[in-house]
């Protein structure tokens, strides 16, 4: 069973995973029923089925995708004939690179699926600006950086931000695509919260922000590990260090007044990494 079940806002509903408090959203309307990110467990994705099903459209319209992870993507077949909605960098992720990771997933925790997970065709997805769902409009915005492909959606009647995997409670920022895309993209966020007055925020893990306060400290406590993580790197290869000791040295840079959680060493060493190939 998930973590937990809420209704965050009238007719959108946030299920967290018990993997990695995943969060997937089920947004009902009139005329359209949005299910984003459905993850993770087959009980857990059986659930946004049936969640879909008590929409007053009577199932899921759309699913979409706030980018292209592997534990993001895993449930979009168990909704059947559907709109999915992605970037258009999502056609260009690797299936068999996906779908190793969801299988080694499944074997380490012992999980059965319905059916072997394969990624969408690339002519499968549909890059809409705009879903009118009948009340509410979801509008979407390009939000590179953590991905090539990750994907801003704003419910401005609702005044939520769907993040995707940026702006998290849990974690630092996890900089798999461009440090230069990443802070521009939190640059977006922001911008979005004062354009369409958004207080309410689901990232992709971990717990919602329900007040601008929240938002906003997440993305200063975001920027200022970016801004510093740069310029540490920058500074330790003018004096010449190799890359191994440069991770080394910036193993217990903290974040948000704390050392980095030993589980998210890795994500931290490989930011460092990136940004080393990137000179």
């Amino acid at each position: 069973m998930p973590v937990a079940v809420f209704q965050l806002a009238p007719g959108l509903t946030v299920q967290t995973s018990n993997l990695y408090q995943t969060n997937s959203i089920v947004v009902a309307e009139a005329k359209a029923t949005v299910v984003v990110d459905p993850c993770w467990f087959p009980d857990e994705i059986s659930a946004l089925r049936q969640m879909a099903s008590e929409a007053p459209v009577g199932r899921a319209t759309h699913i979409l995708f706030t980018h292209s992870d592997w534990d993001h993507v895993v449930g979009w077949a168990d909704f059947g004939r559907t709109i999915l909605v992605a970037h258009p960098e999502a056609a260009k992720r690797n299936p068999a690179e996906v779908k190793k990771e969801i299988d080694r997933h499944d074997a380490e925790m012992y999980t059965p699926r319905p059916r072997p997970f394969s990624y969408p065709p690339a002519d499968a997805f549909t890059s809409p600006s705009v879903i009118h769902l009948g009340g509410d409009t979801a509008l979407l915005f390009a939000a590179p950086g953590h991905t090539a492909d990750g994907i801003f959606t704003v419910l401005p009647e609702r005044r939520v931000l769907i993040a995707g995997d940026y702006l998290s409670a849990l974690e630092f920022p996890f900089i798999s695509h461009s440090l230069d895309a990443y802070r521009a993209t939190l640059y977006r966020a922001r911008e979005l919260c004062d354009r369409y007055n958004l207080y309410r925020l689901v990232p992709g893990h971990g717990p919602p922000a329900v007040s601008r306060e929240e938002i906003d400290w997440r993305l200063s406590s975001d920027l200022e590990y970016l801004n510093r993580l740069e310029a540490e790197v920058k500074a330790l290869l003018n004096d010449g260090l190799p890359e191994d000791r440069i991770v080394a040295a910036l193993a217990s840079m903290p974040f948000r007044g704390r050392p980095i959680e030993p589980h998210l060493a890795k994500n931290h060493a490989d930011n460092i990494r990136l940004l080393l190939s990137h000179g």
